[in-house]
């Protein structure tokens, strides 16, 4: 099977403004910097009247591409890579009957050296994860995962696109389970595969961590949770694959006695193969 190159993306959400964030910004840049990833998705940005968290992560970082999109509930939302970002394009995620913000998404073109991918980061906060004891269905998502499938599928490419964001589910919610192909009858026009359980199970990589994230000690209900992800789209409609080389998480570790946010992120190295 031919290997037609690599690429590691990130998603992170970097807590915006709350807490110490003065304090948490150097531990954000170190993390990203020792990461060393080629895109990078992140929810609960910032922005002031004179720059943007994404701007100044591009520099910090030295690369030359990102895109941010102010959301009114969390702030913002952003991709920094170093690779060029084209078709840049910001979807509000609405949908009716559950009274909650829906989500965004903000998708852009990925121009790597094997051809032009599609990444969308979406921040969904309209339908909380149930064991937080939302009223708002797994539906909800559901009817926001296929408006932005819809953009994806039309802007024909011959690579898989990928998923990345705070998605506010955990694997077993029926919305993941529906986007991962498990439950096939539903559907929302491609199926995804998820790069951590890929390798390692549904289990683990818990990005919300009530036990051990020192932000979120002491909160209801105490849990720990994955529900930021990375997902690559699974199709035959496609010329190529993408592999999973890797999977893990980041932003752990304290620097200077700082957590960098109240979110660890996942990562992912994924290979373009031919189909399987």
């Amino acid at each position: 099977m031919a290997g037609y190159g690599m690429i590691r993306v990130a998603t992170w959400n970097v807590w915006g403004r709350l807490g110490p964030w003065e304090g948490r910004w150097p531990a954000i840049v170190d993390e990203l910097r020792a990461l060393d990833a080629d895109v990078i998705a992140l929810q609960e940005t910032w922005r002031d009247e004179q720059r943007t968290q994404a701007h100044l992560l591009a520099d910090e970082l030295g690369y030359s591409q990102w895109a941010h999109e102010d959301v009114e509930q969390v702030g913002g939302i952003a991709i920094v890579s170093r690779l060029p970002l084209i078709a840049k394009r910001r979807l509000d995620l609405q949908y009716s009957g559950y009274g909650e913000w829906p989500g965004t998404a903000l998708i852009a073109g990925v121009e790597a050296d094997f051809g032009i991918f599609d990444v969308a980061c979406v921040v969904e906060y309209g339908t909380i994860f149930r064991v937080l004891g939302s009223s708002a269905s797994s539906a909800g998502r559901l009817l926001a995962y296929r408006v932005i499938v819809e953009e994806l599928t039309t802007r024909d490419r011959n690579i898989p696109p990928v998923l990345l964001g705070d998605l506010n589910a955990t694997p077993y919610d029926e919305d993941m389970r529906v986007v991962t192909g498990k439950v096939p009858e539903a559907g929302v026009g491609l199926v995804f595969s998820d790069a951590w359980e890929t390798l390692h199970g549904p289990e683990g990589g818990w990005t919300f961590d009530m036990r051990d994230n020192p932000w979120l000690q002491g909160t209801p209900p105490g849990g720990r949770y994955r529900i930021d992800h990375v997902l690559a789209a699974v199709s035959p409609d496609y010329l190529r694959s993408w592999r999973v080389e890797d999977a893990g998480r980041f932003g752990l570790e304290e620097h200077d006695g700082v957590v960098a946010s109240d979110h660890y992120g996942i990562y992912a190295d994924l290979e373009l193969t031919d189909p399987f």
